[in-house]
């Protein structure tokens, strides 16, 4: 392996919470169509390793994902199932009974104590969304491989070379350091 690359496994998780867990690579399903496309696709990503699975309201397809889900025999406890709701839509009062209706009616336990709940934005919508749109699609990989490969690369440029507005024109490496270094002093 080349020096200062890392490759990312479908086993790989970080820790967003204490004690909460999430697979650093997920399962999208952007345009997979309710009913038996996506059932199929995510019954695939679950039998070879998938976790993480990335879903909205808006792709209509959450119903069948729960069928999927269910239908796989994978545990739930080492599932990690991030969905998005309309921006007209946001608040428990307008969510939580459609939400969680839908998980109960397939068996999916329920977890909603809240902790690290902001961080899920940040560790899936902002990163994952950079890799989509600046990488991902753009790249069209011809293979796991390559797409290891060239992931790497842009995780480099992501963390250590390139400047985040949200973070005051600093890298995430750059954050992370200061912040540790800050806690370390007052230690």
């Amino acid at each position: 392996m080349e020096q200062g690359i890392s490759l990312i496994s479908l086993s790989d998780r970080v820790e967003i919470a204490p004690g909460v867990w999430m697979p650093r690579l997920g399962l999208g399903t952007y345009l997979a169509a309710p009913g038996p496309d996506v059932e199929g696709e995510v019954s695939y990503g679950l039998s070879i390793g998938y976790r993480g699975i990335d879903t909205a309201a808006m792709y209509h397809n959450e119903e069948s994902i729960g069928r999927a889900i269910k239908a796989s025999g994978v545990h739930r406890a080492v599932l990690f199932v991030a969905t998005k709701v309309w921006n007209s839509d946001q608040g428990s009062q307008f969510t939580s009974e459609g939400f969680t209706s839908v998980l109960q009616a397939h068996g999916v336990a329920i977890s909603m104590d809240g902790r690290g709940r902001w961080m899920d934005n940040v560790f899936i919508e902002w990163l994952w969304r950079s890799v989509k749109y600046e990488q991902a699609y753009l790249k069209g990989y011809e293979s796991i491989p390559e797409a290891r490969r060239e992931l790497a690369v842009y995780f480099d440029f992501y963390n250590m070379r390139r400047r985040h507005q949200g973070l005051e024109g600093r890298t995430p490496d750059e954050v992370y350091w200061s912040t540790l270094s800050k806690q370390e002093q007052t230690a």
